[in-house]
C-alpha cells in the first residue's frame, strides 16, 4: 500500500515550474512598469509558452502519462 506521505516523484519538477511562473511574473511586472514595449511583448510570449507546456504536462497526468 503507498504511504501518502512519500516524495513524489514530479514534485521537484512542479516546484521549479512553480519558481519558473513567478520568475515569469516578477519580470512581467518590471516589463509593464518600465514600459518597453520589446520586453512586454518578449516576456509575454514566454509566459504563452510556459503556460501550453503547463497545459500539455497536466493533460498528460490526467491521462496516466499516456499521449494516446
Amino acid at each position: 500500500m503507498p504511504n501518502p506521505h512519500d516524495k513524489s516523484p514530479t514534485q521537484g519538477f512542479d516546484r521549479g515550474y512553480g519558481a519558473i511562473g513567478a520568475l515569469l511574473l516578477g519580470l512581467l511586472f518590471l516589463s509593464i512598469k518600465s514600459q518597453s514595449a520589446g520586453l512586454i511583448a518578449l516576456v509575454l510570449l514566454t509566459v504563452m509558452l510556459w503556460v501550453s507546456v503547463g497545459a500539455a504536462m497536466l493533460i498528460s497526468r490526467f491521462n496516466q502519462g499516456r499521449w494516446e
